[in-house]
């Protein structure tokens, strides 16, 4: 397992990787297949859809940003208007093996840690 370190919007991996963020880090660890970062969703702009969980290799190079689940083949009754008029974003990782985060438009998403493609996920409000 690798050390990862986080303070505000940086990421050190074994004291020696280093990946600096335009926003805070909310939650940073590794699974099997990633490091894992979640950058504080409350730090976002309101409007739009914003990739805040992303994964990252065990040298600081970024693999993946997650899909949100707002207009994706798992959201039938949202209208597919431009992604600036809905918001999204992902407010917390509810589990991290498997890699399942809750999205802020009620969704429980679980995250392929390979890709950051959503494998399954169930509307819980």
């Amino acid at each position: 397992m690798s050390r990862i370190e986080f303070s505000e919007k940086r990421l050190t991996i074994d004291s020696k990787y280093i990946v600096d963020f335009p926003y805070p880090i909310e939650e940073a660890f590794e699974t099997k297949k990633a490091v894992v970062v979640l950058l504080n969703p409350d730090s976002y702009p309101m409007r739009g859809l914003h990739k805040n969980l992303l994964g990252y290799d065990r040298q600081g190079k970024k693999l993946w940003e997650a899909e949100l689940p707002r207009y994706s083949r798992f959201d039938v009754w949202v209208s597919k208007g431009p992604a600036s008029e809905a918001s999204d974003i992902y407010w917390a990782v509810k589990q991290r093996e498997p890699l399942i985060a809750s999205s802020f438009s009620s969704y429980n998403c679980k995250i392929n840690e390979v890709t950051g493609e959503i494998q399954s996920v169930e509307f819980y409000k």
